[in-house]
């Protein structure tokens, strides 16, 4: 923020609103950019979990059909 000068007058007051409100402007536009990536992040470690969940349940099947393969060659 800038020194207050010594006599402060309506039109300094008036470009200290204008610097304050473009602030917030830069500030809302900064934070919708931020939810979008985190809303983005967010989607796709949901993708991620459910390839997880298709891996592991993959496995799982393949492990059952083996154990039932080497139980017939018993």
């Amino acid at each position: 923020m800038t020194e207050l000068p010594e006599n402060v007058t309506l039109d300094w007051l008036g470009r200290q609103f204008l610097a304050h409100r473009d602030d917030m402007r830069a500030l809302r536009t900064d934070m919708d950019m931020l939810i979008r990536l985190v809303t983005r992040v967010d989607h796709t470690l949901d993708a991620v979990r459910e390839d997880i969940r298709s891996l592991w349940s993959q496995n799982g099947d393949l492990r059952r059909r083996i154990e039932a393969f080497e139980g017939r060659q018993s």
